[in-house]
């Protein structure tokens, strides 16, 4: 059993006082070492080749062989412990569990090659990487930062209150599994975001309480918002071995080569968190956020073009030079606009374009949406889900550059159109009426 007593000179650090036989970490020859490099060599390994520098220094190994000899519990703490001096230091101040208050989870603070074995070098690296990224991380999910940064009331007045009950959190897990992907130039950093935004699907597996999205939508993203924050900081607490049941982390494990065996192990497999020192993390996570709020934004306008009865309509009839509505994108020879149906009663449907004021709100700067990107996205979510309109799904712990599956999920209709908008080129051969046998649809103008 150990015990755990606060210390006098380090009043905020959770200090671990261990049995007088606790032995020091078995010095293995593992990665180069087992091919006989010297710590200097294992020691100018480069950060910025994480996938192999994580497995050749030996940390990939010395941190799956720790947790499985020792156990996940305060597992940072531990290891500086069993591994300064020679294992004779009998406590240790730092405490990575704790991202909100007193947390004290450094980067080493001599060089490498001062480490016995100089694979615990990189784990704290590591380890004190994750701390800081999951601290910032926590801090922008702030209610007042995100909801501000959303703009609700804009989102409102430019397209109304979005559809109810749609999946919240597998729009939440897509926008910000997007913006690992986009928001940093560094793929190592991605990686490391790609981490972050597996939360949001953690947070929706909780019941639902999001709320009313039509009626409150700023109270319903705030729930959401508040039950990321509450994962953030229980996934701290387990990944840093606060909480010994660590098999939440199996849903952030990244997808690499290496065969570690403890949850913990997996989770920082592939060097994901081995982040050169000299990267603005604190910038980067600001610009992560900023452009997953953007995408929020974008699944909040189309949802909200959804519920005032918007569909997307592909006109097999008209060619590049007769696709020209405002909105409208010619894409794999057939063209794609926003349109609103009704049904007549004479045989063919009757469609309405998108007024020309509200199609350019989509991609002015506000929202930035990639119009033909979003078009193909909810083509390809009704075509592979029966012709039925799919739902935004969890995104595992990934970074991506597109949209995922259903990210986008408008329902899409298929037709050739007769254009009979004033002013605009009809291509109706009679030029008046629209000729049920030969069109499926008449496309008219916008509020006529």
């Amino acid at each position: 059993m150990h015990s755990f007593v606060k210390s006098s000179l380090f009043p905020l650090a959770l200090v671990a006082i261990f049995p007088i036989d606790a032995k020091p970490v078995p010095q293995l020859d593992v990665g180069m070492g087992s091919q006989g490099a010297s710590p200097q060599q294992i020691c100018a390994l480069p950060f910025d080749q994480p996938k192999t520098t994580w497995p050749n220094s030996g940390a990939s190994f010395e941190l799956d062989d720790f947790i499985l000899r020792n156990g996940p519990s305060l597992w940072v703490n531990r290891l500086d412990q069993m591994t300064t001096d020679g294992g004779s230091s009998p406590n240790s101040n730092i405490e990575c569990t704790d991202i909100q208050n007193s947390g004290n989870c450094p980067a080493p603070s001599i060089q490498c090659q001062f480490f016995t074995p100089p694979s615990v070098f990189f784990i704290r690296s590591a380890a004190s990487t994750c701390h800081r990224l999951l601290s910032g991380f926590l801090t922008q999910l702030s209610d007042a930062i995100l909801l501000q940064s959303l703009q609700i009331s804009t989102l409102l007045s430019d397209f109304g209150p979005p559809e109810s009950g749609f999946n919240v959190f597998g729009v939440l897990s897509g926008a910000f599994s997007i913006a690992a992907g986009l928001a940093t130039p560094d793929p190592i950093v991605s990686a490391s975001f790609g981490a972050l935004s597996g939360v949001f699907g953690i947070a929706g597996s909780a019941p639902d309480s999001s709320g009313d999205f039509q009626n409150d939508i700023q109270t319903a993203l705030a729930t959401a918002f508040s039950q990321t924050r509450n994962q953030v900081i229980n996934l701290a607490k387990v990944i840093f071995g606060g909480d010994t049941n660590t098999a939440i982390l199996s849903q952030l494990t990244p997808n690499v080569a290496n065969q570690e065996m403890t949850d913990i192990g997996k989770f920082f497999s592939g060097g994901r968190f081995l982040i050169p020192g000299t990267t603005p993390l604190s910038d980067m996570v600001t610009l992560y956020v900023n452009n997953a709020v953007l995408h929020i934004k974008q699944a909040l306008a189309i949802r909200a073009l959804k519920n005032q009865g918007f569909v997307i309509l592909i006109d097999t009839g008209a060619s590049v030079d007769t696709c020209t509505q405002t909105g409208s994108r010619f894409l794999n020879n057939k063209c794609y606009k926003l349109v609103k149906l009704n049904f007549p009663g004479t045989g063919s449907l009757v469609s309405r374009d998108i007024d020309r004021d509200l199609a350019l709100k989509l991609d002015n700067s506000e929202y930035q949406l990639d119009v033909a990107g979003f078009y193909l996205n909810a083509e390809a979510c009704q075509n592979s889900n029966g012709g039925n309109q799919g739902q935004a799904a969890f995104q595992p712990a990934l970074a991506i550059t597109s949209p995922p599956p259903c990210f986008f999920n408008m329902r899409v209709v298929t037709g050739k159109s007769c254009n009979l908008c004033a002013g605009e080129v009809v291509t109706d051969p009679i030029g008046a009426t629209c000729n049920p046998l030969d069109f499926d649809i008449q496309d008219r103008c916008p509020g006529e």
